[in-house]
């Protein structure tokens, strides 16, 4: 599990500094705009191999599994749903910031539900607001609580040695996938 996590975490961080992409996309040139998607495409699938294990591992009740990879039309489908969502998110939490956490908590079990298969394309929108249905404190406390955790990592990065980021960049992500998938896991079996 830990290897396609540092793979993702560290190798798309590597080729963001390799096409000086730190400064802003739309400043790129096309042709580096190309490989900048490809590599946000590598830590989207890696992310979602990630997170297909934490679930094989947490439905074999703590026992090792082996990555599960995630077969690319799954990942195209759950990036186009995720992509589709994300819009009406983003536009209420513009101009209205409780109806859009609303939407997010209402679809956050989408991705997952994709996953999983329980749920086809926009299906999985619906699927997900009656698996968070009457859970969605729960679900923006642990949001929070990932929140958080990551806000604290970021302050202190300017003070570690870099060895130490990268670790500690490698755990949080693994960390934020591996709660998530929790979350789902437990929402699933309440």
């Amino acid at each position: 599990m830990l290897v396609p996590s540092a793979a993702a975490t560290i190798g798309s961080a590597l080729a963001f500094r390799a096409l000086d992409a730190e400064h802003g996309f739309w400043v790129l040139p096309q042709r580096t705009m190309a490989w900048l998607a490809l590599v946000v495409i590598a830590r989207f699938w890696l992310g979602l191999c990630v997170t297909a294990t934490v679930l094989a591992i947490l439905r074999a009740n703590g026992r090792w599994r082996p990555t599960q990879w995630v077969a690319p039309a799954i990942a195209f489908e759950v990036g186009f749903v995720a992509i589709c969502l994300a819009v009406p998110i983003l536009a209420a939490l513009l101009f209205f910031i409780v109806p859009g956490v609303w939407l997010a908590i209402r679809w956050s079990q989408a991705v997952f539900l994709l996953l999983d298969r329980r749920a086809a394309w926009f299906e999985s929108a619906e699927a997900s607001g009656l698996v968070v249905q009457d859970r969605y404190l729960r679900v923006l406390a642990v949001w929070l609580i990932v929140g958080a955790a990551n806000y604290a990592l970021q302050a202190a990065e300017p003070f570690a040695p870099a060895a130490l980021v990268w670790g500690v960049r490698v755990f949080a992500d693994t960390y934020n996938l591996a709660v998530l998938a929790a979350l789902y896991h437990a929402l699933e079996g309440a």
